[in-house]
């Protein structure tokens, strides 16, 4: 629609795919909050996954609106809002890696360390996110809509919205293929592991008994103790 300089459908597009793309993402965050605590004991087996979980639920609503702002720009021929809202994001993740007793200060103490540790790295990226979308939220705000007015009539939304899933479904469909192998690890890898050292916890401690005698990890500064 640039390159034809159809203005006013650049501009419904990009309506009709923060309209899609928030409600997808905002459907998929509550899924995830709601069904963080079964999927943790019953899938993967790791009940202390709960906080990670928790913490990387709100990145599918902001990557979508992200998605669509950086897309929204490539297409127009323009690399420096990602690039920015890039920087910003992995800026924000630093920081939370380099804080965690900041970040986690209201963890319950009994959790352990390492599951803490993954909690923090997961809401570092959540939180890049986040910055992302607010940058082009803040962009938006002052910039205001620059593109020209344009001739030509708009396509409906409908029919945009068609269109927007002919490119998005084979896209979704490729990504999901791809993740299916490390979700299919995590299923039987998790459990495997568990039953081993269940049912053979001398030999694993006879092979790797330095790291099987390390302190408890639940014992940090982070706790306080």
């Amino acid at each position: 629609a640039a390159a034809l300089e159809h203005w006013a459908e650049v501009r419904r597009i990009r309506d009709t795919a923060r309209l899609a793309c928030g409600v997808l993402g905002l459907f998929l965050s509550l899924c995830m909050f709601l069904l963080a605590e079964p999927f943790a004991a019953l899938v993967a087996a790791q009940p202390y996954a709960l906080f990670s979980l928790l913490a990387i639920a709100p990145a599918a609503l902001f990557g979508c609106l992200t998605a669509v702002e950086r897309g929204y720009w490539e297409g127009l021929q323009n690399m420096t809002p990602t690039a920015v809202s890039l920087g910003l994001g992995l800026a924000l993740c630093q920081w939370v890696l380099a804080h965690p007793e900041i970040v986690c200060r209201r963890v319950p103490a009994d959790v352990p360390l390492s599951a803490l540790a993954a909690a923090g790295a997961v809401l570092g990226v959540t939180l890049s996110t986040a910055m992302g979308w607010l940058y082009f939220l803040l962009r938006g705000l002052r910039s205001g809509n620059r593109l020209p007015r344009g001739n030509a009539p708009a396509a409906p939304m409908g029919q945009i919205f068609r269109r927007l899933l002919y490119v998005m479904i084979p896209v979704a469909l490729g990504s999901l293929v791809t993740n299916l192998t490390s979700l299919l690890d995590l299923v039987t890898m998790m459990r495997c592991l568990g039953r081993a050292q269940m049912l053979h916890s001398g030999e694993l401690l006879r092979r790797f008994g330095t790291a099987a005698s390390a302190p408890d990890s639940s014992a940090h500064p982070l706790h306080g103790k």
